[in-house]
């Protein structure tokens, strides 16, 4: 039996050849940035990379907020008033806490300049992932629509 990549590995470089899901399902998440795709998915991809590999210790301790990019952090503190597009960064850390987040980062890719996309491998049904929302909002996403 071939190992599982792991969420490291996939947010580098998405799924190993051949390689299949372990999960109740999977979800995908588009997301609009005139001009920027690319650059929201690198962002994402880095707020992501800087949350792998922590556990729910490094949550309940306060280290997973000093872990992101201060740029992410910046972003969740100047959120529009009232947008639920952007979230506090209290509200987004809990969330993003391995023992609440039932979905792990499975492939991305931009489709053109304005146009990119997000699949997630699902542990639980229905499962929830407005975190991954806010997180590409923050990056610099106008729209974002999930398919689950």
């Amino acid at each position: 039996m071939v190992p599982m990549s792991t969420e490291v590995d996939r947010l580098f470089s998405g799924p190993d050849a051949g390689e299949l899901p372990e999960g109740v399902g999977m979800g995908r998440m588009d997301f609009i940035a005139p001009d920027e795709a690319k650059s929201v998915l690198d962002g994402a991809r880095q707020v992501w990379l800087s949350m792998a590999g922590l556990d729910h210790g490094d949550f309940a301790a306060g280290s997973a907020r000093s872990a992101l990019p201060e740029w992410f952090r910046r972003a969740c503190e100047d959120r529009p008033a009232g947008s639920d597009r952007i979230w506090d960064l209290t509200a987004w850390l809990a969330w993003a806490d391995p023992a609440e987040r039932a979905w792990r980062w499975w492939d991305a890719n931009v489709m053109d300049e304005s146009y990119g996309w997000v699949r997630i491998v699902l542990h639980e049904w229905p499962c929830a992932v407005g975190v991954l929302a806010a997180t590409l909002h923050a990056c610099g996403a106008t729209e974002v629509g999930y398919d689950g």
